[in-house]
């Protein structure tokens, strides 16, 4: 049974947070536990658990080095409860915080994380949407410039980002993109910008696609990328990230993601820019055949691919990149 989605009180409460009681004065933070409902998945629900962490100057709000913030290192300060209605309430010392929750039956992957700012002046505010999440793991972005370039790439919530190389800050990747692909970075010369990102299911379209025996799924998709008009290296690329990962099963759905793809600002804007992430479910869904319409490769152009599994396949293992 699908849970039933919790709003937010529409009423003025003490030290303006939400919930349905009156909080300490001295609270410096206060929140909401939402739950989203989902197309897919259908068992996030309360009870759930939410932590207070602390965040190490200078590091990412929900980010650790091998994983989301279930892996989290940093020091949690508070295990607030939370109520039937999905309020809770924390006093902490002035200062940042990542305040998560997950939910607490075992193995789910539905949960949440924000940063806030706790001050000593009032109740700081944060809502918490619990809802089923996937890793996109490792998308590719390649820019190919036709002379060299300073290139600004910003990613969507920062916080969600997982893995990255080279490291991806606050402000985002900045690099001199040279004509034939090399990207000169700060850490060293890379063929291309990598990331993962934990994203809600509900993202991503599920009506068009194929279907494809387990085993032949990964030359299918491979096809497919040379139909978009991925260029040779960067299918090379997808090969040898997935030849010894690619997750198995009898039957494996594939939905071509092409205008479902997380937000991406690239300045200057290449003339043409082919993005694909693909989604694999196990088993055979009804589909619709995709359209898969190339994009042009020549002038300043970029491409990006990615891949996201549904459980109950397995996805990739974390990121670890040795130079």
């Amino acid at each position: 049974m699908k849970p039933t989605r919790i709003l937010l009180a529409a009423f003025p409460l003490t030290m303006g947070c939400p919930g349905e009681f009156e909080y300490d004065e001295d609270a410096t933070i206060c929140g909401m536990v939402e739950i989203v409902e989902s197309s897919y998945y259908d068992d996030c629900d309360l009870p759930a658990t939410v932590r207070i962490a602390t965040v190490t100057d200078g590091e990412r709000v929900c980010k650790s080095d091998t994983g989301s913030f279930r892996d989290w290192v940093d020091v949690v300060v508070d295990e607030p409860v939370v109520d039937d209605g999905g309020h809770f309430q924390s006093t902490v010392d002035p200062g940042a915080y990542g305040v998560y929750v997950i939910e607490d039956a075992p193995g789910g992957d539905c949960y949440d994380c924000e940063g806030v700012t706790a001050t000593a002046d009032g109740c700081a505010e944060v809502t918490l949407q619990v809802r089923f999440v996937v890793p996109v793991d490792a998308p590719n972005l390649y820019l190919y410039p036709t002379e060299p370039s300073m290139v600004k790439v910003r990613l969507p919530r920062v916080e969600r980002i997982t893995a990255s190389d080279p490291v991806y800050t606050e402000q985002g990747w900045e690099v001199l993109a040279m004509p034939d692909g090399e990207l000169i970075t700060e850490e060293g010369p890379r063929d291309y910008l990598f990331y993962e990102i934990d994203l809600p299911a509900d993202d991503f379209q599920r009506k068009e696609g194929w279907c494809v025996e387990g085993h032949l799924a990964q030359a299918s998709i491979e096809t497919a990328m040379e139909e978009l008009g991925f260029l040779p290296n960067e299918i090379d690329d997808f090969a040898e990230f997935w030849d010894a990962q690619f997750p198995t099963a009898e039957t494996i759905t594939v939905y071509p993601q092409i205008e479902q793809v997380s937000w991406l600002r690239v300045r200057p804007a290449p003339e043409h820019l082919l993005r694909a992430w693909f989604i694999l479910d196990s088993g055979c869904h009804p589909v619709d055949p995709p359209l898969l319409e190339p994009v042009e490769r020549s002038g300043y152009h970029a491409a990006e691919w990615g891949l996201a599994v549904l459980p109950p396949l397995q996805g990739a293992e974390p990121f670890v990149r040795v130079w």
